[in-house]
């Protein structure tokens, strides 16, 4: 029997190497109780990898940031210094 959930998150919040896993948590954005004021990041799940599912989640990421660069989705963020330079 094969099980399919999937999760929503805005986020992560942290990674961290625990016991010779990698843990990492994600967040979602909700409303502050007040109402006002930006949203607050509530920690809501946590992933735990071995290294080597580690770097492979890696590796599927960076080939994605190229697709997204590449179709023009993202585009290069400059430098600040390169940013100044171009304003003057």
């Amino acid at each position: 029997m094969s099980s399919n959930t999937r999760l929503y998150v805005d986020g992560i919040s942290d990674v961290s190497l625990i016991n010779g896993m990698i843990h990492i948590t994600c967040a979602n954005l909700s409303k502050p109780n007040n109402g006002d004021g930006e949203p607050v990041a509530e920690d809501t799940v946590r992933l735990a990898l071995p290294i080597g599912g580690f770097t492979q989640s890696l590796q599927q990421m960076h080939n994605m940031l190229t697709l997204l660069k590449e179709r023009g989705v993202l585009t290069e963020a400059k430098p600040a210094a390169e940013e100044k330079a171009a304003e003057a």
